[in-house]
């Protein structure tokens, strides 16, 4: 199973990942190897925030509904959010970061941020925080008509008119 080549689960995440990289790109037949597969895979020495193999990974290894809960050697306090363009614009409206570059090291602030607040699973609210910026109702700024009737208008920096 491709679980056992993510390291000893005593490794830091980071490394977990690199290792689950290299062994999806290893498990590629060479004519396979799209640029498509290589963006989806990602490269194991970026700085990248690794959206898929983290959003893959919430899927194996949390346990709760959608999450299938087959990756037994993680542990989802481990998790690092899948963090693209929606979760970094929630993420600073939150106050979770001041970051705007999307990268590793944002990634992992907020899903530190988000453990102290979650009991240690940072991936627990991740589609919840993500769904507003995907389906248009965030607009990153006050629009009284939806920031009124939203559940993260007491902590959202931009909750209150101006």
């Amino acid at each position: 199973p491709i679980e056992a080549q993510c390291g000893d689960s005593s490794l830091p995440i980071a490394d977990r990942i690199a290792h689950l990289q290299a062994a999806l790109w290893q498990g590629i037949p060479g004519p396979a190897r799209s640029p498509g597969i290589k963006h989806w895979i990602g490269a194991m020495d970026s700085k990248g925030a690794r959206k898929r193999i983290c959003m893959f990974l919430r899927w194996m290894v949390r346990t709760e509904h959608p999450d299938l809960g087959l990756y037994k050697s993680f542990d989802a306090a481990s998790l690092v959010i899948p963090l693209d363009v929606h979760m970094g614009r929630m993420a600073r409206n939150l106050g979770l970061t001041g970051r705007k570059t999307l990268d590793w090291t944002t990634a992992v602030e907020v899903s530190r941020k988000i453990a102290s607040i979650s009991g240690g699973d940072p991936a627990r609210y991740d589609f919840a925080l993500t769904r507003p910026g995907i389906l248009g109702a965030c607009k990153a700024k006050f629009v009284a008509s939806i920031c009124g009737q939203c559940r993260l208008q007491p902590i959202c920096i931009h909750g209150r008119p101006r």
